[in-house]
């Protein structure tokens, strides 16, 4: 399965967080904050890391809804907004 086609800014965004360290190891989500997807990632991982609560992964789903609809369709590299 591909990924996504992501728009242009979206792509640009995507590329400029790996050449400005979106491969390294940033820390965990920043709660209001966007966050680069590394491998490994799940949602519900990303929840947990940011407020404690893995359950609280559909509230990341929902606040990323115009860039994927399928929670197991995150990938390396894609950037995705981390809910307060």
């Amino acid at each position: 399965m591909q990924p996504p086609r992501l728009p242009r800014r979206e792509l640009l965004a995507t590329a400029l967080g790996l050449l400005l360290g979106g491969c390294g190891d940033a820390g965990p989500p920043q709660p209001g904050a966007d966050d680069t997807v590394r491998r490994g990632d799940t949602l519900a991982r990303l929840a947990g890391q940011a407020d404690g609560d893995p359950a609280a992964w559909p509230r990341i789903l929902a606040a990323n809804a115009d860039r994927f609809a399928d929670p197991d369709a995150i990938f390396p590299g894609q950037v995705l907004r981390i809910p307060r």
